[in-house]
């Protein structure tokens, strides 16, 4: 698993999911891929998001009695396998959940800066996933790791989503040699969609997180880190790992056409996006509506210093709906490209 960057990116806004709420049950999400994967399970079922393996674990969730809480976990984690230069478990993210009975709360798991500083974010991912599934999931927590568990293990062909979001990141890819083992052929190049791509060392990770939950992450996974990061210079410690807790907090809210918008809540790049986003797009008309959301984006960025951010936040979006009228909408962030773009050995 790739350790997320830390840097002035923490500061800028992490493109936000956004959840419509309200007694239609409509809902829609902002995601920062180029290519969606839309399935449709069933009439009341939705899953979106921007690599077709992680859809099809989160479908699968879903007809196995799962909820939207259940399906989008699963979705992280086949992320981490199957869209690694944008989620992982070393990077962080926010994600915003409405239950069956209306009940809306937002998850912060955003990647933190170390009580020593440093180069290296804290990771938050699975402690926020972890969270957030215990409280509002329905199956065991097991269930919705042992896809991703699999898919690593076992191979997949990589996606043409995948392929495209690797072009140009052969750099970062050829300075890491887990990166390289994995994405690049025996010229140097990279692998083609089709191809076969697996994570014996990830798998084993997600082994841990599937029986031990965050707690064992940090504990049995976290030491790993922690002395990669001292010989690379950086500065986690245990105490990081300890102190790591989601923030959860109601989110923000506002009426936008007929329907109730929530959003990430202040004190957020996400919510500060979000907010300006909104305030953009609610006077628009169809015909200007997309040019005053680009708009918004380039302000955010550039408020949260984009000039010395990269290029890549390492960023995607994914949004569940499930049948019985619970959804969650996810932003994730490793905050560049494979995060840092380096793999601590053996995870």
């Amino acid at each position: 698993m790739s350790l997320s960057r830390l840097s002035g990116v923490l500061a800028a806004p992490l493109a936000a999911a956004l959840m419509l709420a309200g007694c239609t049950g409509r809902m829609f999400g902002l995601g920062t891929g180029d290519a969606e994967t839309v399935h449709a399970a069933s009439s009341r079922q939705l899953v979106v998001g921007d690599e077709p393996f992680a859809v099809n674990a989160a479908v699968a969730v879903l007809a196995q009695g799962g909820n939207a809480v259940d399906a989008a976990t699963t979705m992280f984690f086949a992320l981490s396998v199957t869209y690694p230069v944008a989620a992982g478990p070393g990077g962080g993210g926010i994600c915003i959940a409405r239950s069956a009975s209306g009940t809306l709360g937002e998850f912060d798991f955003l990647p933190r800066a170390a009580a020593r500083g440093g180069a290296y974010a804290v990771p938050m991912a699975v402690r926020g996933f972890f969270d957030m599934q215990k409280q509002m999931g329905s199956l065991p927590w097991q269930r919705t790791v042992s896809p991703a568990e699999a898919l690593a293990d076992a191979g997949f062909p990589m996606s043409q989503a995948l392929a495209a979001r690797l072009a140009g990141t052969e750099g970062i890819i050829r300075l890491d040699a887990a990166l390289a083992e994995e994405f690049l052929d025996e010229s140097g190049q990279l692998k083609k969609p089709g191809a076969i791509l697996s994570n014996r060392a990830l798998a084993r990770t997600l082994s841990v997180i599937r029986q031990d939950g965050a707690d064992g992450f940090a504990s049995k996974i976290g030491g790993s880190l922690i002395a990669y990061a001292d010989k690379q210079g950086g500065a986690l410690g245990a105490e990081d790992f300890v102190a790591a807790r989601t923030r959860q907090v109601a989110p923000a809210r506002r009426t936008l056409g007929g329907m109730t918008v929530a959003y990430p809540a202040t004190g957020t790049g996400a919510g500060a996006f979000s907010a300006a986003l909104l305030s953009r797009v609610a006077g628009s008309t169809p015909a200007n509506a997309s040019a005053n959301a680009l708009a918004a984006a380039r302000q955010a960025r550039a408020g949260g210093g984009g000039a010395t951010s990269p290029a890549d936040f390492g960023s995607t979006g994914f949004v569940v709906v499930d049948d019985t009228g619970g959804a969650v909408a996810c932003a994730v962030t490793l905050n560049g490209s494979f995060g840092a773009g380096r793999t601590a050995a053996g995870t």
